[in-house]
């Protein structure tokens, strides 16, 4: 009889799955219990990667649970409203084929950069600023949209709405200041006779940055792949941005002070940005063509930076 048992025990199979009206169940047995899930299919056979409903039952206990999808319907769609980007079709040996389901903008939910000011667009040299390594720029793509794709879900249009706040530190013997609005570098060390208010007798401040708000609208073309079931894009295209709030701020005497409001800068510019998406991963760097301000003092933004795709 104990023979009989351990030979019928073999038998009973820990992992069963079967489909029923277009739901996958998958039924496992264990140690502790039995769980199931429930998968979503579509009719040429492919699976989602995530079931859509899952239950435990270990011993007098039984817990539940279902992910429901949620649909917005707006002309440009939240980034953080996350679309399944790749399903599943097991064929019949048991290999996995993956198929890319959707097409998403490579654009991150949120990034910091690296920030810079240079003479002219793709020259990497500033002849005015003196600027410090730790000029940074963070920001959000709160909103993106395909605009188009083809069949394969592979190549398309995408475009996004944006929002940055960028720090440019200079050196701190020089500070960025106005006469009648026209912005000019001020060094310490040179003198000179349009001496900034408060700046006389003093050889050096603790800090001096350049600070601005911009929003930005991209339009992309996008190339997307995959790498396993990860979804890797590549997007290249222009993107206009709107500056608003400069200021030129020094801190000296333990309190910041503001050097300039009275900017006469471009509020409008035009970059180039591109993309590259790993998973939930991006890369970006983003390169002037347009100079910020509209006087003989030559700056030309550039950014590199890394960002996540919530």
């Amino acid at each position: 009889m104990a023979l009989f048992g351990n030979a019928f025990s073999q038998e009973i199979k820990t992992d069963t799955t079967f489909v029923v009206n277009s739901n996958k169940i998958q039924v496992i047995g264990g140690q502790n219990g039995l769980k199931i899930k429930v998968y979503e299919m579509t009719p040429d056979g492919y699976v989602a990667l995530n079931p859509y409903y899952e239950s435990r039952y270990e011993g007098p206990f039984v817990s539940e649970k279902s992910q429901n999808s949620t649909y917005i319907q707006l002309p440009i769609v939240p980034g953080f409203v996350k679309k399944q980007n790749v399903v599943v079709k097991e064929t019949e040996n048991q290999e996995r084929q993956y198929k890319i389901k959707y097409f998403e903008a490579a654009y991150p939910s949120i990034y910091y950069s690296y920030s810079q000011m240079y003479d002219d667009s793709f020259m990497f040299e500033s002849s005015a600023f003196s600027q410090r390594p730790n000029s940074f720029e963070w920001g959000m793509y709160l909103f993106s949209e395909d605009l188009c794709y083809n069949k394969s879900r592979t190549l398309g249009l995408v475009t996004a709405l944006g929002i940055s706040n960028t720090y440019n530190f200079l050196n701190n013997k020089t500070v960025l200041a106005t006469n009648d609005g026209v912005p000019y570098i001020y060094n310490f060390n040179d003198g000179g006779e349009n001496v900034p208010e408060g700046m006389c007798d003093r050889t050096y401040v603790d800090k001096s940055f350049l600070r601005y708000w911009s929003l930005r609208l991209p339009v992309s073309l996008q190339i997307q792949w995959r790498l396993s079931y990860k979804v890797m894009a590549l997007s290249v295209g222009p993107e206009l941005e709107w500056r608003f709030g400069m200021r030129s701020i020094a801190r000296y005497d333990g309190e910041k002070h503001v050097v300039a409001d009275d900017i006469n800068y471009n509020p409008l510019g035009v970059n180039v940005l591109t993309t590259l998406k790993f998973h939930d991963f991006v890369l970006f760097g983003r390169f002037g063509l347009t100079q910020m301000f509209g006087s003989d003092l030559k700056s030309v933004p550039f950014n590199a930076g890394l960002g996540i795709g919530l």
